[in-house]
């Protein structure tokens, strides 16, 4: 399967590939333990969090690129850094640039002005990356490359016709 179906590849009721990635971090466990929390909830039904973070959309809005999370348990952490690091963002020549990420809630957001002409968005894309992004239960996002969408145009401004009374 090609890298990027892989690292977005959803759970399903019987099925989930774990990521096996190292992290690289003291406390995050060994790749058996996260084999064992996807076992407990699909098995046993127990309802925790079993996965790293999952991107589910990127969409621009003017110069900000914000990347939406599922899996994210109580909330995103950046550890052993002020900010979340190893995003870049590609245009459709596949010509990529590190951009500034800031964590915003659940979500990133990603200064898009060095790179207008973003169309996908990469974290972890390199043979050796730095990835220090996780959720509250300490498992890691994995690597992933996605589309960037526009964001919505904003809803249309009705215009109120009044009358007027007559005297």
């Amino acid at each position: 399967m090609p890298r990027r179906r892989h690292a977005v590849a959803p759970c399903g009721p019987r099925a989930c590939p774990p990521v096996f990635r190292p992290t690289g971090r003291a406390g995050a466990g060994p790749p058996g333990r996260r084999t064992a929390l996807v076992a407990r909830k699909l098995i046993c039904g127990e309802n925790i969090v079993a996965e790293g973070p999952t991107p589910v959309s990127a969409v621009r809005s003017g110069d900000i690129v914000t990347i939406g999370f599922d899996n994210i348990g109580k909330g995103l952490m950046a550890y052993e850094s002020n900010r979340p690091i190893s995003f870049q963002l590609c245009d459709a020549a596949n010509r990529c640039t590190f951009a500034d990420a800031v964590l915003n809630g659940d979500a990133i957001a990603l200064d898009a002005s060095p790179m207008p002409s973003a169309a996908t968005v990469r974290f972890c894309w390199s043979d050796s990356p730095i990835c220090k992004l996780y959720n509250s239960a300490g498992l890691p996002v994995v690597p992933f490359e996605l589309d960037i969408a526009a964001a919505p145009p904003p809803p249309p401004v009705k215009h109120v016709v009044r009358k007027r009374r007559r005297r």
